[in-house]
C-alpha cells in the first residue's frame, strides 16, 4: 500500500471518528433526571421521630400494589429499572389524612431489559451489591400538605431512607389521594446515586454515567370495610317492645 493510499485511509478513519464523536455530542440522550424535581438529601436528625414511634392513633393501610421504577441514563441514552416485590404501609390520621409511610424494597427483585445490565446491578461493586445490601427502606418523619406547587403534587414527603447500608434524610413532592376505599400516591423526583455509595463509573461499556437517577413511585393502598354506623340499623335505647309478658 503507497503512502498516498495510507494518508487517505488515515483521513478516512479519523473523519470516522470525528463523525462518531460529534453525533454522541450532538445527539446525546436527554437527562430526565436533571429536569425532574431534585430531591433534597442531608444527614439525619438524630432528634426526628418516626412515624412507627407514632402509629397507635394512626390507621394502617398495607399496599396493596406498588410500583418502583428508576431511569438511569448515560451519553448514549436512558435506561430505566423496576424491583418486582416493594411492601409498606400508609398511615391516616383520625382525619383520614396522609400521616405516614414506610416501606421495603426487595433488593435482589431488580429488573431491567438486559440480563447482563440486571446481573451488574445486584452484583457489581459500586452498584446494589444485594447480596451485602439485601434490602433498602424508607421511614417517614412527616408529611405535610403542599399548596401552589406547579407539579401537581399535593405533599410534601419527609423521611430516612436507607440504601446501601446508607440512611439519608430525604424529602420530596407527592400526589396522595384518600377516599373511603383507598390511598393512592405517586411520586417522581430524582436522586444523585453517589449520596447512597452507588458509585459505578460504567467504563467503555456505558460512557458519561450521568449522576442523578430518576425515580417514579406509584402506590395504591385498599383501606378495610367500615363498620355500619347507620343509625337506622342501631335499635334505640327508648324502643319498647311490641308485645309485652302477661302479668
Amino acid at each position: 500500500m503507497t503512502s498516498k493510499t495510507w494518508s487517505i485511509v488515515a483521513i478516512a478513519v479519523a473523519g470516522l471518528a470525528v463523525g462518531i464523536a460529534l453525533a454522541v455530542i450532538f445527539l446525546r440522550a436527554p437527562d430526565r433526571a436533571a429536569d425532574a424535581y431534585q430531591a433534597s438529601v442531608g444527614e439525619v436528625d438524630e432528634g426526628e421521630t418516626s412515624i412507627e414511634q407514632a402509629t397507635e392513633d394512626l390507621e394502617a393501610v398495607p399496599f396493596d400494589s406498588a410500583e418502583l421504577m428508576f431511569t438511569g441514563s448515560s451519553a448514549l441514552g436512558a435506561q430505566p429499572g423496576f424491583f418486582e416485590r416493594v411492601n409498606g404501609v400508609v398511615y391516616l390520621d383520625a382525619e383520614g389524612q396522609p400521616a405516614g409511610l414506610r416501606g421495603e424494597v426487595d433488593m435482589a427483585s431488580v429488573l431491567t431489559n438486559a440480563d447482563s445490565l440486571t446481573a451488574k446491578l445486584k452484583n457489581e461493586p459500586g452498584m446494589f451489591e444485594v447480596e451485602k445490601f439485601p434490602t433498602a427502606t424508607f421511614i417517614a418523619t412527616g408529611i405535610e400538605a403542599a399548596t401552589g406547587d406547579a407539579s401537581g403534587a399535593t405533599h410534601k414527603v419527609h423521611g430516612h431512607f436507607t440504601l446501601r447500608g446508607i440512611t439519608k434524610s430525604i424529602s420530596f413532592p407527592a400526589k396522595i389521594e384518600v377516599t373511603p376505599e383507598q390511598v393512592v400516591l405517586s411520586a417522581e423526583f430524582a436522586v444523585n446515586r453517589h449520596k447512597f455509595g452507588v458509585s459505578y463509573e460504567g467504563g467503555t461499556a456505558f460512557p458519561d454515567i450521568r449522576d442523578g437517577v430518576l425515580i417514579n413511585l406509584d402506590i395504591e393502598a385498599q383501606r378495610p370495610p367500615r363498620p355500619d354506623t347507620d343509625a337506622s340499623s342501631t335499635p334505640s335505647s327508648n324502643d319498647e317492645p311490641t308485645t309485652r309478658s302477661a302479668p
